[in-house]
């Protein structure tokens, strides 16, 4: 189960003496993106935020300690970061002069990785700066993973117009949005061509390397702590439940949607015989549970006759495009057998990877990612199954 409890958070701070040549396309500027938490004064109160910043010689600097609302970014574009999050009684036993928390098997990284950084735009362009808000939700330890979610991102501009905000989506840092990455004039004779990692089990080479960039950069994925991917094995209902309502959430609907489910004078919440949650027991929860519950008060998921979700069972090809339909909000007509409509949207939009063998093929993890990546896109010059084929 996943437990919410008052934590620190902790991003460590690494620098770098060397000088980065900093040769910029003609025509182009670099300005800064970076983030911050939106979180409330009392959650604050037992929670702090760090970053460590890497630099090219992996040289550590001074600790930074952010706090609500203030945007934090890297020292220098060239550098890296990350964001840990420890227990309030782990962080009591640090020596912070010497921690490293790379290296620390209780601190835990954020499921997705904040957007910070520069970003390359014309020279002409009046954007002067990017800020990308997120939401702290909870330390999960049996995932390992502190858990953010994005918020919106603003942009603003130095001609004096207004701030241009948008919600629920976060600015990325990549090639798809400008960034480019700038090779001083003496290395580029022996620039050699480099294969990029996506995951640490997945470069640009594999299968599913433009699916999982594509996700990963909209933040909808994000892969284990260890910074996997394991495209290859089945994923559960719960676990694919999760993927697709929180790359639809909006600010607050997570958390606020056991409300709708509450009854006057009862502590038990019940969304199906198998995910329940007595509120008088416990203050703890299954980690799936809020977005099973958003997904059954946005009629994405509907559960088995019996009553039933099965959370822990693996999702064949049929739910799972059902649940990616819904969620996507296609409009479809009812169909017999019920889940024609769902496989027909999908080879539609050329969206069934050559992979999937039947109907009740066990999806693996990198099947739903090219799925989605397909249909999220506008993909449709790839190799697809149709209904026909199944």
């Amino acid at each position: 189960m996943r437990k919410l409890i008052a934590i620190s958070i902790l991003v460590f701070a690494f620098g770098t003496n060397i000088a980065v040549a900093d040769i910029l396309p003609e025509g182009k500027k670099n300005i800064p993106v970076c983030a911050y938490f939106n979180n409330t004064a009392d959650f604050l109160d037992t929670v702090y935020v760090y970053g460590f910043e890497t630099g090219p010689d992996g040289e550590r600097t001074d600790l930074s300690h952010f706090i609500a609302n203030e945007c934090f970014h890297t020292s220098y574009k060239f550098n890296d970061y990350g964001v840990y999050a420890v227990t309030v009684e782990h962080a009591d036993t640090l020596d912070l002069d010497t921690y490293d928390p790379r290296e620390d098997e209780e601190a835990y990284p954020t499921d997705i990785m904040p957007e910070i950084g520069n970003m390359l735009v014309d020279e002409t362009s009046t954007l002067e700066s990017v800020s990308n808000e997120y939401t702290i939700i909870e330390l999960d330890l049996d995932e390992k993973v502190l858990v953010i979610q994005p918020v919106k991102t603003t942009k603003y501009f130095d001609d004096g117009s207004d701030a241009e905000v948008t919600e629920g989506e976060i600015t990325t840092i990549s090639t798809e949005t400008g960034e480019e990455e700038i090779v001083p004039e003496e290395e580029e004779e022996e620039e050699e061509e480099t294969t990029e990692n996506i995951f640490t089990d997945v470069d640009s080479t594999s299968t599913y390397a433009d699916a999982l960039k594509y996700l990963k950069d909209q933040g909808i994925i994000s892969g284990y702590p260890d910074g996997s991917f394991k495209p290859d094995i089945t994923i559960n209902r719960a676990e694919f439940t999760k993927i697709i309502v929180g790359s639809i959430a909006a600010e607050g609907e997570l958390t606020s949607c056991i409300d709708n489910y509450k009854v006057d004078g009862e502590t038990k919440v019940s969304l199906f015989t198998d995910v329940e949650y007595d509120t008088a027991s416990s203050d703890d929860r299954d980690w799936y549970f809020d977005f099973v519950c958003l997904a059954k008060q946005k009629q994405i998921i509907g559960g088995y006759p019996d009553g039933s979700f099965k959370p822990e069972q693996d999702i064949n090809f049929v739910e799972a495009a059902k649940i990616i339909v819904e969620g996507i909000d296609y409009q479809t007509e009812e169909s017999d057998p019920w889940y024609k409509r769902y496989v027909m949207e999908f080879a539609t939009r050329n969206a069934i990877p050559t992979t999937i063998s039947s109907f009740e093929h066990k999806v693996t993890r990198g099947e739903m990612a090219e799925s989605m990546y397909r249909l999220r896109a506008g993909i449709t010059d790839l190799t697809s199954l149709t209904y026909e084929d199944l």
